[in-house]
C-alpha cells in the first residue's frame, strides 16, 4: 500500500511539472521577436557568444560540426534554469499548502495528515525551518489531496492556481516565475530546427544531486507539452545545449 501511494505522488509530481510548462513558453515566443536573439543577454557573455559560435558551426552545411536537423535536440532542465524552483518554496509545495490551508472548497475536508504537513510547509515558508521526510509526506498528501480529479480537472486547478497574484511581487502572477534569458536560450535552437526537450523531476521525491540543476536524475523525467508541439522521440545522436540562467544574463531584466 505504502508503494502504491509513493508510486501516486510521483504521478502527480510528474504532472505538476508538465502543467507548469503549459501555456507559458508559447505566449514568450510570440513576444519575444527581436533581431538579436539573446537581447536579454549582455553583449559580452562568454556563454552567449559561445552559444552563437556553437550554432553556426552545427547548422554549416558540409562544416566539420554539422548536425542534421533530424538529430538537433537541445535538452533543458527545469527547476531552476527555466522556472524559478524556490520562491519561497517548490511550486508543488505552495500548491499543497493552497489546496489544504486556502481553498474554500476544499480546506474543511482535509484530513488531519493533509494539514499537517501543509502546516510544515507553511513554516518552512515562513521560517526556512527543516522538516525530515517532508518530500515523502508531501507527496502522499499530493496524492490524497487530489484523489479523484481527472487528469484534465487536475490539470485545470492548476493553471487557475498559477493566475493568482504572486506574494511579495507586484503585477506578477505565481505561473510567471520564469527567467526570461533562459527561455531566448529554448527559443534560439528551436528557430533552427532543434527539437526541445526538458528534464524535470518528481519535486516531491528526493534532494538534488547529479549533474542537473534539479532533483535526482534518477527520477529525471522528459516533458514533451502538447502546446511546444515537441515530438517524443530517442534519437541515436543527441545534441545536448545547457547554459547556466546566471551566466551573462542581466539581472534586471529576469522575470524574477
Amino acid at each position: 500500500m505504502k508503494a502504491m501511494k509513493t508510486n501516486a505522488a510521483r504521478v502527480l509530481a510528474l504532472l505538476l511539472c508538465l502543467v507548469l510548462m503549459m501555456g507559458n513558453l508559447t505566449a514568450f515566443a510570440e513576444e519575444s521577436e527581436t533581431n538579436d536573439p539573446l537581447s536579454l543577454w549582455t553583449e559580452d557573455a562568454e556563454a552567449r557568444n559561445l552559444l552563437f559560435d556553437y550554432m553556426a558551426a552545427i547548422t554549416e552545411e558540409g562544416g566539420a560540426e554539422y548536425v542534421p536537423v533530424e538529430n538537433r535536440v537541445a535538452v533543458f532542465d527545469l527547476d531552476g534554469t527555466l522556472f524559478c524552483e524556490t520562491d519561497p518554496n517548490y511550486f508543488d509545495y505552495t500548491l499543497l499548502k493552497y489546496r489544504v490551508l486556502e481553498d474554500p472548497d476544499y480546506k474543511d475536508q482535509a484530513s488531519d495528515f493533509e494539514r499537517e504537513v501543509a502546516l510544515k510547509i507553511q513554516e518552512q515558508n515562513e521560517t526556512g525551518a527543516s522538516f525530515e521526510g517532508l518530500e515523502v509526506d508531501h507527496g502522499r498528501a499530493v496524492a490524497s489531496a487530489f484523489s479523484g480529479m481527472t487528469i484534465e480537472e487536475f490539470n485545470a486547478y492548476i493553471q487557475e492556481f498559477k493566475k493568482q497574484p504572486m506574494p511579495s511581487y507586484e503585477g506578477m502572477n505565481r505561473g510567471d516565475g520564469w527567467y526570461l534569458p533562459m527561455l531566448q536560450v529554448v527559443e534560439y535552437p528551436k528557430a533552427r530546427a532543434a527539437r526541445i526537450a526538458s528534464s524535470c523531476a518528481a519535486s516531491s521525491i528526493s534532494r538534488p544531486c547529479g549533474s542537473l540543476p534539479g532533483r535526482s536524475s534518477a527520477r529525471t523525467r522528459r516533458w514533451s507539452p502538447p502546446t511546444r508541439g515537441i515530438p517524443t522521440a530517442s534519437p541515436t545522436s543527441l545534441t545536448r545545449t545547457t547554459s547556466s540562467c546566471s551566466a551573462g544574463t542581466s539581472s534586471s531584466r529576469t522575470s524574477r
